[in-house]
């Protein structure tokens, strides 16, 4: 035996497709293997990544590489269980074995031998472009199984929050069914739906407080905020628009009402309606931001400062330096208190007349009782058509199911069943919709009535956040302030202007 010769160094790489995939097994066959060859094992480097592509975005694969690039002067010998785990796209398995000749690594493989001859060149390049082209063909098969589950109805992909999969239901095999956080996720849908939230923001702040969303800030969460809001799958449908799966009845629970959801998204197209609320307000100054100087229309910031014997005063003042506010005498700010005092008497006089208030509020319930009556009347005609539908599709599946029938007629028979089909689905549309409507509606109605009739009384019982949002329910744009005169003509919002001219009105008209 030859005591000089050095015993030959192996790195051990081994790769699996999934984190729950274990790559004990592949480690056992290479240690195996290197134990036959009298390797000598340094180190093992083990991956869970994905299909080909770019071997650098595998992490493990990186780290063997910077750890050969530390120990250039030893010669590895790269040990695989497998050709595949070295990569599956031809272009960088290409890439790799020349990073691997560059680094001095020597690629092994239990069920491959590498030739650097023209002729095993060849061969490996074949065997790496036949790798490929069975991911390939992997993926495909994949994604054909999954669009066909998408177009019969069924969701394809990881249960969104709020549902989880179960995968033994007796009618359906695998499902969506509503899980532990589906009440919560309903009631932020609906809450953006009807504005009692008004921003993404707020549904953020809304679900970290109902435990849906953990260690991080609200605001790192409004991309994730904005999936949930547009995924119609909360609406009890399926739609993947990146393989041409249009919009269809899911076979899942819908947590909120297609009505809904369309509101929902006209809300998040309409980002003119929510208005910019600070991160930094205090409390003591709830009107900053939404005052702005009467001369040079920008906001009004405010501070507090000590006087010349030590007194200490609260004051609201243009930040403009050119403003002229600024450079006349005795005008350069305006007391805290004087604005928050004026501003209390402009909302005192938002009171509407009583009496004009509860007849208004007693048309909006007889309209909403016409309209609940309507959409009752116009739920029993399509559950009659609906059944009378359903029906004719029975009848027709049992022509088309007959040994009788040609198959001439049983082309007609399945068109005639797809037109059955679609109308039954428009009318299933129509009756999920009449359920909620009129009564979904109300809940914002009465909110509005109570803040309408003594805004004021609110105005003192809410918190800094409150107020700046009840601001723009009363507003439409910041008030402007002259120091001289006071709180200029107003933009009133549109719900106090209809009050205001009904109480010109008499109560009998």
């Amino acid at each position: 035996m030859d005591m000089t010769k050095e015993t030959s160094i192996a790195l051990i790489y081994a790769r699996v497709s999934t984190k729950k995939q274990d790559p004990k097994s592949q480690l056992i066959r290479c240690e195996e293997y290197c134990k036959q060859k009298g390797y000598r094992i340094e180190k093992s480097f083990e991956d869970k990544f994905t299909g080909g592509g770019n071997f650098l975005e595998r992490p493990a694969m990186r780290e063997l590489l910077e750890y050969a690039k530390k120990n250039m002067h030893k010669e590895f010998i790269v040990v695989f269980d497998d050709l595949k785990r070295f990569a599956r796209d031809t272009k960088f398995h290409i890439e790799l074995r020349t990073t691997f000749t560059a680094n001095g690594l020597t690629p092994e493989c239990l069920n491959y031998n590498f030739d650097d001859s023209p002729e095993g060149r060849f061969m490996e390049t074949m065997f790496a472009a036949q790798n490929e082209l069975e991911r390939h063909q992997n993926r495909r098969q994949v994604i054909q199984k999954q669009r066909a589950r998408l177009i019969a109805g069924y969701n394809a992909f990881v249960a969104p929050k709020g549902y989880k999969k179960i995968r033994k239901d007796p009618v359906h095999g695998t499902i969506d069914i509503p899980n532990a956080y589906a009440p919560i996720m309903k009631k932020a849908l609906k809450q953006f739906a009807y504005g009692e939230l008004q921003s993404r923001k707020d549904v953020a702040i809304f679900l970290k407080s109902k435990g849906v969303f953990a260690q991080q800030e609200p605001h790192k969460y409004l991309d994730t905020v904005k999936k949930f809001l547009t995924n119609v799958f909360y609406a009890g449908y399926i739609e993947y628009k990146p393989w041409d799966v249009e919009r269809r009845k899911g076979h899942h629970k819908a947590l909120i009402t297609l009505k809904e959801y369309n509101l929902i998204q006209n809300r998040l197209k309409k980002t003119n309606h929510i208005k910019p609320i600070r991160k930094d307000i205090n409390p003591e100054y709830p009107l900053r931001g939404l005052v702005n100087c009467y001369y040079c229309k920008e906001k009004l910031t405010a501070c507090k400062s000590r006087g010349r014997w030590g007194g200490l005063y609260h004051k609201y003042y243009c930040r403009n330096k050119n403003c002229s506010l600024r450079t006349k005498q005795g005008l350069k700010s305006v007391s805290r208190d004087d604005l928050h005092k004026q501003f209390e008497e402009l909302l005192n006089t938002f009171l509407p007349n009583l009496e004009i208030h509860q007849v208004t509020h007693e048309v909006v319930d007889e309209m909403l009782a016409s309209e609940k009556a309507s959409k009752m009347e116009l739920f029993e005609d399509k559950k009659v058509e609906l059944k009378a539908l359903q029906e004719e599709m029975n009848t027709l599946i049992s022509l088309i199911t007959s040994s009788k029938t040609s198959e001439i007629l049983r082309k007609q028979y399945e068109k005639k069943a797809n037109e059955l089909a679609e109308k039954i689905e428009k009318n299933q549309i129509i009756l999920d919709t009449a359920k909620q409507e009129s009564k979904n509606c109300r809940t914002p109605l009465i909110k509005m009535f109570e803040l309408l009739k003594n805004p004021y009384q609110i105005w003192l019982k809410s918190d800094v956040t409150q107020k700046q949002k009840l601001f723009y329910y009363l507003f439409e744009a910041p008030l402007e302030y002259e120091p001289e005169v006071g709180f200029r003509t107003p933009k009133k919002a549109l719900s106090v202007r209809l009050f205001e001219e009904f109480s010109t009105i008499s109560t009998s008209m």
